[in-house]
């Protein structure tokens, strides 16, 4: 069965270099991941094995959305926390709206204030 596209918010937490505690306010992005970009890591990568669609989509996702946030601004040096997690369905916040990054089959879309409205 043909894997589906999975949405994965992604958040990137800036972190101090010295304390490792946060140092800024964390960003998020939201990722749409094809299930054929999904299919297509999986018969690549020899460290796919069992993981789930879910699992992988969320892996591709956390490398996509902090570049799709640089793109937008948010340039921060030192370490940074990234976290993901699959979302059950689409959000609707998005329905209307252009991507604002591809790359790689990959769309992310940033929150504006209006997205939570």
């Amino acid at each position: 069965m043909p894997s589906p596209d999975i949405y994965v918010q992604v958040t990137v937490t800036p972190h101090d270099r010295e304390s490792g505690h946060p140092s800024d306010s964390p960003q998020t992005a939201l990722v749409e991941v094809p299930g054929t970009r999904i299919e297509r890591y999986r018969k690549q990568s020899p460290y796919a094995g069992e993981a789930t669609d879910q699992q992988l989509a969320e892996y591709l996702a956390g490398e996509i959305g902090p570049h799709a946030l640089a793109r937008a601004g948010f340039h921060r040096s030192g370490p940074w926390c990234i976290d993901s997690v699959a979302l059950p369905q689409r959000p609707q916040w998005i329905e209307a709206r252009l991507s604002d990054f591809s790359y790689d089959s990959m769309n992310a879309w940033l929150p504006t204030r209006q997205s939570f409205v």
